[in-house]
């Protein structure tokens, strides 16, 4: 009897594993068909290894001691384990790889077709181009470098660091490279939000976000620090290359500078840095103070503030207003805005800062802005916006989005469309790089990429 009721719970274990194991994800919506398909592959594999294993373990108990047992009993639930913590990021992977794969046999273009006008985009055909490192739930915040012999570098945050991706097919397929900026994986201290600047001397800037939890203030703070590498360590002949290594750059702004009300609203923090030369001076966007989103239980930026510098070692000298902020009426930007970043501006502007022909304006960028529905959920979507001096700025299309959340259950950009960065490929085209979020509070955040029509700006 008391073999029979062993047997009974060791077949219980085994359809709860099973059971729990092969459909958890597919519950969860969290995979396209090709994954699925790896995903049932690899834990009958799993489980055709430890069902032996626990089969063994059972009559090595039974007819030689149940203590002899134990450890082959083990090996079989470790296998099980196993196929619970690893199996989920190899099928992602092989997702990616598989859609590339079809892709490349099929001909056809990564992008399917031009974007019709200036307020639309196109998706590549292998969204989400790079997934979530192992372990973690998140990759962020892509920003772009492109060296002169065509090597295409992407920095993005995780959880325990800014990561370098390189690609040379002109930005489809990555390949992780290093860890650029270390963070401990916690909330303690991060290292998220990057942006890469090249300057004309040919030094490249990885300017960060640096976060902190402070225990006296109970709250997080935050820097906006850099780290340097010379431009042609980011080339095809730099790769490997002895003696490339990062250095630590200035701090460019931390919450030890005067704040304006509007700079520290739920936190002091600083965040989300883009820089760039308008001719004359160095211009910094960065991103403060926080705003709450109920149904991800995560703040997010609510303003935009600019500073100007006459070298990019400082001082920054910071306006006293907002150049973005939440607009009460507007239904895509009623609580905040995430971060902005213009559109190839200097490859535009002459050095003396002349402004560009009446026809067309001084300034191109984009804007994520953060909102609430009626119905109390929130979002985040990639608008166009156009300004004549950098401060004031309009809204483009209408006010719609242009890259936006597409609200279907099983995609990975379901809810948000996150920080992001661009790369012109032509006189008409920009391809933007962002992360999307494909849910609320149980949610994965992977890194895409759209194609638009930006012409050219011309003097």
């Amino acid at each position: 009897m008391a073999a029979t009721r062993d047997q009974s719970s060791r077949v219980g274990l085994w359809l709860f594993a099973i059971v729990s194991i092969v459909p958890a994800d597919l519950v969860l919506r969290r995979f396209l068909w090709p994954a699925t398909v790896v995903l049932h592959v690899a834990v009958a594999l799993q489980l055709a290894l430890a069902l032996p294993l626990e089969l063994l373990g059972y009559s090595v108990s039974r007819y030689f001691g149940k203590w002899l047992g134990v450890p082959v009993n083990c090996a079989g639930l470790v296998t099980v384990a196993a196929t619970m913590l690893y199996v989920r990021p190899i099928a992602l992977r092989a997702n990616g790889m598989l859609k590339l794969q079809r892709s490349l046999r099929s001909g056809h273009s990564q992008w399917s077709g031009p974007a019709t006008d200036e307020c639309s985009h196109i998706d590549h055909s292998s969204n989400p181009l790079i997934e979530v490192p192992h372990w973690e739930w998140i990759v962020a915040d892509p920003t772009i470098h492109v060296s002169e012999d065509g090597l295409w570098s992407l920095f993005a945050a995780s959880l325990f660091g800014i990561h370098r991706y390189v690609s040379e097919d002109h930005g489809s397929e990555w390949t992780f490279k290093e860890t650029v900026v270390h963070s401990n994986g916690g909330s303690w201290q991060s290292a998220v939000r990057p942006f890469v600047y090249e300057d004309k001397a040919g030094m490249v800037h990885l300017y960060y976000e640096h976060v902190n939890f402070s225990l006296h203030r109970f709250q997080q703070v935050s820097s906006i620090r850099s780290s340097r590498i010379p431009a042609e360590c980011l080339t095809l002949l730099g790769l490997g290359r002895a003696g490339c290594s990062w250095a630590d750059g200035p701090v460019s702004l931390d919450t030890s500078s005067p704040y304006e009300p509007w700079e520290s609203i739920n936190s002091r923090t600083v965040g989300n840095p883009y820089v760039f030369h308008d001719g004359s001076r160095y211009v910094l966007y960065f991103s403060t103070s926080q705003v709450w989103l109920p149904d991800t239980l995560n703040y997010e930026p609510m303003y935009i503030g600019r500073a100007t510098a006459n070298s990019l070692d400082g001082p920054w000298t910071k306006d006293k207003v907002p150049v973005m902020g939440p607009i009460s009426d507007d239904p895509w930007q009623n609580l905040g805005v995430g971060s902005l970043k213009l559109i190839d501006y200097e490859g535009n502007a002459r050095e003396n800062g002349t402004r560009r022909g009446t026809d067309s304006p001084r300034f191109v960028g984009l804007a994520n802005g953060i909102y609430i529905f009626q119905n109390g959920s929130t979002g985040s979507a990639i608008r166009k916006w156009t300004s004549d001096d950098g401060v004031t700025w309009q809204v483009a299309c209408s006010g719609q989005p242009l890259i936006g959340p597409s609200g279907e259950a099983a995609a990975w950009d379901a809810s948000y469309v996150f920080g992001f960065d661009t790369v012109r490929i032509s006189e008409l085209e920009v391809i933007v790089y962002y992360n999307a979020r494909d849910g609320f509070f149980r949610g994965f955040e992977r890194i895409g990429a759209s194609r638009i029509t930006i012409p050219l700006r011309k003097e």
